[in-house]
């Protein structure tokens, strides 16, 4: 039985949810800080702490395995968390 600092594993979590492996490699790592699901409306809200920048291409992939899975999920959101120290004065213009 997986243990509970896996479990907070995004990539452990699209497995769990019927993402194929292949899929979830291309998933960076990161832990699942938050996770709100609202029933009514089938949507997801996920914390995501990464250890750097994450493309944003890789994000909408990544909502787009979590909308596509066993879940049942109309709207996804993912909303990622990096530390401060990947931030600097020359992050500004492209922020």
């Amino acid at each position: 039985m997986a243990d509970a600092a896996e479990k907070r594993q995004i990539r452990s979590f699209l497995l769990r949810f019927g993402i194929a492996p292949e899929q979830v490699e291309a998933v960076p790592d990161g832990e699942i800080l938050n996770m709100n699901i609202d029933y009514s409306s089938r949507s997801l809200s996920v914390e995501i702490a990464f250890g750097a920048p994450v493309e944003p291409k890789s994000l909408h992939a990544l909502r787009l395995m979590l909308e596509a899975s066993r879940l049942g999920l109309r709207k996804v959101h993912v909303l990622p968390k990096y530390p401060a120290e990947c931030f600097d004065a020359q992050c500004f213009p492209e922020l």
